[in-house]
């Protein structure tokens, strides 16, 4: 780990603290040679093992953020990763289980810029909401080009590349629609949480699933596929996506929400 105190603009600059933590999961050395420890975080109704490296946070930046208690940061550990079942795909029909870490649900969330254009201009605004920011919604991927609220009729997609020597052909389930909670409320860029909105919106407006009446939906969940899943253990599956691929609908149908 590297730490180093800057003052970019001389004797009118703030002071800047810098720390690096490792990108790949500790060896059991490392572990205990940084004073790492195991700890139970639950996720929803799940508990997972997780390796909390808090001890390389800098005390600066608990003060930053304005955090009392103790400040940990934490890490899933790679060998407790929780299966996804619910509306997911099952290993007999692709060849794994597919496996989540802190995610909610399932492992990738797609959302239709166009989807979030046409509900954004139904949303009420004031001085605290001018417009809707696609990042408001946590999305792994983001789609241009679809009709609004076309991806919920979606139950396969494939992205292809274009000259591209990078990446080949990516293929996902697509598990069903994204029950949206409240989070949404907080603009990204200043942490600020709107009283009502886009919630009260979503709730009024997004009320689409038989699975979750009630709740506002924006966005589809997903899990990847792979032609070699059975001949390879999980945490060898992966896959490639650059902005600029293609997207091919390679099978639609009904979604109906399955509750946690």
């Amino acid at each position: 780990m590297t730490i180093a105190a800057k003052l970019v603009r001389g004797w009118y600059a703030e002071a800047e603290r810098e720390f690096l933590l490792p990108v790949g999961f500790p060896t059991k050395a490392e572990i205990e040679q940084r004073g790492y420890e195991f700890e139970k975080v639950k996720v929803w109704k799940d508990v997972v093992t997780a390796l909390n490296v808090g001890v390389d946070v800098p005390e600066e930046l608990r003060s930053y953020l304005g955090v009392s208690n103790k400040l940990g940061l934490f890490r899933i550990d790679p060998l407790g990763l929780r299966q996804v079942f619910r509306c997911a795909p099952r290993k007999e029909e692709i060849g794994y289980q597919p496996t989540v870490g802190f995610q909610d649900a399932y492992p990738l969330h797609l959302m239709n810029l166009g989807s979030l254009q046409d509900f954004d201009s139904q949303v009420p605004k004031d001085g605290d909401l001018k417009y809707l920011d696609v990042r408001r919604f946590r999305s792994n991927l983001i789609v241009t080009g679809a009709p609004a609220y076309d991806e919920e009729s979606w139950k396969s997609i494939r992205f292809t590349p274009g000259t591209s020597t990078l990446t080949s052909d990516a293929s996902f389930q697509v598990s069903c629609r994204t029950v949206r909670c409240k989070l949404p409320n907080v603009d990204p860029a200043t942490g600020i949480r709107h009283r009502v909105e886009p919630d009260r919106s979503l709730r009024k407006i997004r009320d689409v699933d038989p699975g979750a009446p009630k709740m506002g939906c924006l966005g589809v969940q997903m899990c990847p596929l792979f032609e070699d899943a059975e001949s390879c253990e999980t945490e060898d599956l992966r896959s490639w996506l650059e902005v600029g691929m293609t997207m091919d609908v390679q099978s639609r149908g009904e979604h109906v929400y399955i509750k946690q």
